[in-house]
């Protein structure tokens, strides 16, 4: 039977022995964690007389592992196993990590997905909304496969998830949103040494998606929705007004809005420490945003502005956009699993407290600002993560150069 040995670092530097055996592959921890321009590709080793890692491992003691990993693999395949999953577990238990202990209490899937929880929500300070997701996502595998075990986690297990989450009709962005959560805590496992099967980082789900239509107010609906006179009965939705323009001229986040206090605005500028990212920013405030916190001043308590709940707000938003006259068809394409659904609705269905933020975003590089700029105020790191902006703003200088054309000579 033809198989193949190979080690490689992965992309965290994490050495790893990948075996392929009846069309299948067995992702192994080596346990060592290398310098990559201290390794060999050609012997697949590391290079003599070199030190990796923090721990300043010997090249020799992980080249003495990778050895003995290799040795055990060929030995347990001159057996000729009949299956890969037999393959697989006689390696397992020859390379001495079997985890047996799968049965012991503290070692339940759930309860290790819980500690994960709790330790990384902690030590990360993840935000209210990433631990509920989290909570949601345990939820769902317990639904999916109430008696999952560690030894389940594997390729074949993640696409039998993947099907299970798109016949509840979870849209693929989802999708792929949630797998990508469950592997953070497959790696929180590998890293605890309670998981040395690692083919489940090679799984890569081939799911349909397309450009999402980024909703945002141009230059003109945003004076209009600020400049707006509600009537004495519609004072809620001027206060929702007030907090949504507040965010289009400062680029801030509905969690961001709703934690500022009094005190994180002096020196003409709001200096806030982001609840998603915890990136400190410094905002300088421009005429629209300066007059919007004054006319709050006299609000009691320690909040710069009057924020409701993210969903009430959303429902008041879309009535705001309708009377604000935001009736511009947009366009939106979702796929579910291969099926494509496009949806056509006026821009204020499609209203939301994150339209404020893209609003900023697109305005600013419509003006000229610099991308770099923007990022110092919004808090990117990625270049890339503003490239749809960017692309929307190209169009729109696009489309107004063509108003030259117009009249000609």
């Amino acid at each position: 039977m033809k198989y193949s040995i190979l080690f490689m670092p992965d992309n965290r530097a994490h050495l790893r022995m990948v075996v392929r055996y009846m069309g299948k592959r067995l992702f192994c921890n080596v346990g060592y964690n290398i310098d990559t321009d201290k390794w060999n590709k050609d012997t697949q080793r590391c290079r003599r007389n070199t030190t990796h890692g923090k721990a300043l491992v010997p090249a020799a003691k992980i080249n003495a592992a990778i050895q003995h990993y290799e040795d055990t693999a060929v030995r347990v395949l001159d057996t000729q196993p009949t299956t890969f999953d037999d393959f697989k577990q006689q390696m397992l238990q020859a390379i001495g990590r079997h985890h047996e202990q799968d049965n012991e209490p503290h070692k339940d899937f759930f309860s290790l997905y819980e500690q994960y929880l709790s330790s990384e929500s902690n030590r990360c300070s993840w935000s209210k909304g990433t631990v509920q997701k989290t909570q949601r996502l345990i939820k769902e595998w317990q639904d999916f496969r109430p008696d999952m075990t560690l030894t389940a986690i594997n390729e074949d297990t993640l696409e039998q998830f993947r099907q299970y989450q798109t016949s509840l009709n979870h849209q693929n962005e989802t999708v792929l949103k949630k797998l990508s959560m469950s592997k953070w805590f497959f790696r929180w496992l590998v890293s605890k040494g309670l998981l040395t099967d690692l083919s489940f980082s090679a799984y890569r789900p081939r799911l349909k998606r397309s450009s999402r239509c980024v909703v945002y107010l141009t230059w003109t609906e945003l004076m209009a929705v600020y400049n707006h006179q509600f009537t004495t009965e519609e004072q809620h939705l001027a206060r929702v007004r007030d907090v949504f323009c507040f965010c289009c001229f400062t680029s801030l986040r509905y969690s961001d809005a709703r934690a500022l206090k009094k005190a994180d605005i002096y020196g003409d500028a709001l200096h806030i420490t982001t609840q998603k990212t915890n990136d400190r920013l410094t905002i300088e405030l421009n005429d629209y945003s300066r007059a919007i916190l004054q006319s709050y001043t006299a609000q009691p308590g320690e909040r710069a502005l009057p924020v409701i709940s993210n969903q009430k707000m959303n429902d008041y938003l879309k009535e705001v956009g309708r009377l604000c006259g935001l009736n511009e068809k947009l366009t939106d394409v979702t796929y579910t699993g291969g099926i494509k659904t496009t949806i056509t609705k006026p821009k204020w269905q499609m209203l939301g407290t994150h339209c404020g933020r893209r609003t900023f975003i697109c305005n600013a590089l419509m003006m000229g600002i610099p991308a770099n700029t923007v990022m110092k105020w919004t808090g990117h790191s990625d270049y890339n993560s503003m490239k749809p902006y960017i692309d929307i703003a190209d169009s729109a200088k696009k489309t107004a150069m063509a108003l030259f054309n117009r009249t000609k000579p």
